[in-house]
C-alpha cells in the first residue's frame, strides 16, 4: 500500500441525503407543499448560479466534519466505515 501516492478521492452522486429536490415532483406531497418546494429550490438554483456566491458557500460547508455526517446519514448500516 502506497498511501502517499493518493492526493484526494472523487465521490460522484454519493450523498443523496444532502438533496431534496425530489420533494417539488413528489405526488405523495400536498400540491402546497410540491409548490413551496418548487419555488424554494428553484430561488436556490438560481442564488446557485452566481459562481462568486456558489464558490463561498461551498467553501464554507466542504468540510470533512460535514461530508462525513452527511455520508452517515445515507449509509446507515455501518456509520463507523464512512
Amino acid at each position: 500500500r502506497s498511501p502517499e501516492l493518493v492526493r484526494g478521492v472523487l465521490l460522484n452522486n454519493c450523498a443523496g441525503g444532502m438533496n431534496s429536490k425530489f420533494a417539488a415532483f413528489d405526488e405523495d406531497l400536498p400540491a402546497a407543499t410540491r409548490a413551496i418546494a418548487s419555488v424554494a429550490f428553484g430561488f436556490v438554483d438560481w442564488l446557485l448560479s452566481f459562481k462568486g456566491l456558489a464558490r463561498s458557500l461551498f467553501d464554507g460547508i466542504r468540510s470533512e466534519e460535514n461530508v462525513r455526517a452527511a455520508l452517515q446519514q445515507v449509509y446507515t448500516k455501518n456509520p463507523s466505515r464512512v
